[in-house]
């Protein structure tokens, strides 16, 4: 997945770090392991959108926090699929685990679609 976003956008990895660097220097280190900044700046870079991906670390940074300040975390999960090559019905297991377990007062946590 990370292969597939930096393969095609070279400010990828400059993003990572620096977001991985202004997560931590707001120390909230202890809760966005490395994996989860991974997964929101390839959501920020493949997410549909009028805007190309960003083409700086610190556009891209800027949308990792937009991703970070409006997406609807109480309501949807964020789901990261850059080649727009999950399976609708894969789609929707993942929203039903989400939902249930919101449901039964669970944490919710990063999930890759294969478990």
């Amino acid at each position: 997945l990370v292969e597939l976003v930096a393969g095609g956008n070279p400010a990828y990895a400059p993003t990572v770090r620096l977001a991985a660097r202004w997560i931590s220097c707001h120390m909230l280190s202890p809760h966005f392991p490395h994996e989860a900044v991974e997964l929101l700046a390839a959501a920020a870079f493949s997410a549909p959108s009028a805007l190309p991906p960003p083409a700086s670390r610190v556009a891209g940074l800027l949308r990792v926090l937009q991703l970070l300040a409006e997406h609807p975390w109480h309501a949807r999960p964020l789901v990261v699929d850059p080649a727009r090559e999950l399976p609708a019905a894969t789609r929707a297991a993942l929203l039903r685990a989400y939902d249930e377990r919101r449901r039964v007062g669970g944490g919710v946590g990063c999930k890759d679609g294969r478990g």
